[in-house]
């Protein structure tokens, strides 16, 4: 709270005090002096408002949580979904190398090699494009 005070003589040669008052309150509820000129005016109303606060207040609550439990369950999601791509990864991985190594044994070992060669790349540059893409974050 701050107060200012000035006094002032007129022409007249008679004193005037002025006054000026600033609170300044940052709570959800208004000062007690307030509750309780509300309570004088309307018996109850007091208590209302303290209600009202105290419903706001849990609502507040209830919505942050509902946020963190969404934002955990949403990375568990991405960790399943990068868990599984790499699982995915290394079986086409063997695939292809098993596919290669078969061919190539058949008697067509250009064709083996090639099958091999680039399921191997294509797994690896796939895997550096996406770790350079994540450091862009």
């Amino acid at each position: 709270m701050k107060k200012e005070g000035a006094i002032q003589k007129n022409k007249q040669g008679s004193v005037s005090h002025t006054e000026q008052r600033l609170e300044i309150h940052t709570s959800p509820l208004p000062p007690p002096s307030i509750l309780s000129e509300y309570d004088r005016i309307s018996p109850g109303f007091a208590e209302r408002i303290l209600n009202l606060v105290e419903k706001e207040s849990e609502h507040r609550h209830n919505l942050e949580k509902q946020s963190v439990e969404t934002e955990i369950e949403d990375h568990r999601q991405r960790n399943i979904e990068i868990r599984l791509g790499q699982i995915f990864a290394f079986l086409i991985g063997v695939i292809t190398i098993l596919s290669g190594s078969y061919v190539a044994i058949k008697g067509a070992q250009i064709a083996g090699s090639f099958i091999g060669t680039s399921g191997v790349v294509g797994l690896t540059s796939v895997f550096v494009i996406g770790h350079k893409g994540k450091n862009k974050f």
